[in-house]
């Protein structure tokens, strides 16, 4: 067995709909979380902390939080070790993350407005030809 056999062997045992389902859980935990504690506390929009740890973090320790404490998650192969459950929560908090702000960024494009082409500018009359007389 080839090393790229053996790569996408280990791909598709862990790319699966339980994973995909996983990854869209931790996306909808998150989302929920952060909805949860913006309106608890409608500053932390404003606090940097929030801004820029806790939320680009969250997905990341949503993911392997979930991992290590569900004992029953259904991964093919079965991860038995909290480690190997830490690291696929972790990289499933990733993918997550990744297609969350694809998927943002998208919507943002599709409901901006497209600005108005500008308008050509108006072309110069031709020069007039010149004065042959002697």
């Amino acid at each position: 067995m080839g090393a790229e056999e053996a790569f996408e062997k280990v791909f598709a045992s862990l790319v699966t709909v339980q994973t995909v389902l996983f990854c869209i859980g931790i996306s909808i935990l998150v989302m929920v979380i952060r909805r949860i504690v913006e309106k608890l506390f409608p500053n932390a929009k404003n606090v940097k902390l929030w801004e820029e740890v806790l939320v680009p973090l969250g997905p990341y320790g949503t993911g392997a939080l979930f991992a290590i404490f569900t004992k029953d998650l259904v991964t093919s192969p079965p991860m038995n070790s909290w480690a190997l459950r830490l690291f696929y929560g972790l990289a499933c908090g990733a993918a997550s993350d990744l297609v969350y702000a694809k998927f943002k960024r998208w919507i943002g494009l599709m409901t901006t407005p497209v600005p108005p082409a500008p308008a050509p500018a108006p072309e110069e009359p031709p020069a007039p030809p010149p004065d042959n007389k002697p």
